[in-house]
């Protein structure tokens, strides 16, 4: 069936992305001292990683672990002999804290978290990707224009279609059934 991704095949093309690209995690946040993600995470002016809209701070510390995994998949440093390889082995993951330790966020945390994002690329943070492994959540038409506003700046969003086997077209899941040209439905 192979419905892998085929990352060992992809990895003998290219094992990072573009120098200066940064890919946001709007999830819990990312664990700042996990061995496999340290060396990937964006640093910005003051030595931060990202942006914490639970708190409305600059430390995304991860308190419930799915943040950290998701970056895993995405940027673990690979062929280090330590855990796992993710898809990019070197690349720049930025923290951007929107759902707290029971994995829960509100409608204000998530737009707080888009406008962060849209701000730092207005600021010149060359994002080129935000990762949004959450949904669940009905339609609102502020998160759609804050998510169109990202596109607008070339920001792709790459969206979690959920787990539970369902047909977005028939039952929709958001941010992912958003019918806009930069939501990439996963």
């Amino acid at each position: 069936r192979d419905a892998d991704i085929d990352a060992p095949e992809g990895w003998d093309t290219r094992r990072e992305t573009l120098a200066g690209q940064v890919i946001a995690i709007l999830d819990t946040g990312i664990a700042k001292t996990h061995e496999d993600l340290a060396a990937n995470l964006w640093t910005g002016s003051g030595g931060i990683h990202g942006y914490d809209a639970i708190n409305g701070d600059n430390d995304p510390e991860d308190d419930n672990g799915h943040g950290t995994h998701v970056a895993g998949i995405i940027g673990a440093a690979g062929n280090n002999g330590i855990g796992v390889s993710g898809v990019a082995w070197k690349t720049s993951l930025m923290a951007v804290k929107m759902l707290d330790s029971t994995g829960t966020g509100s409608t204000d945390q998530e737009l707080a978290a888009y406008n962060w994002v849209l701000q730092k690329k207005k600021e010149g943070v060359n994002i080129v990707a935000v990762n949004a492994s959450y949904g669940g959540g009905g339609s609102t038409p502020a998160a759609k224009n804050a998510i169109e506003a990202l596109g607008d700046r070339g920001i792709l969003f790459v969206a979690a279609a959920g787990n539970d086997g369902e047909n977005n077209d028939t039952n929709p899941q958001y941010p992912a059934s958003y019918s806009l040209p930069n939501v990439l439905s996963v």
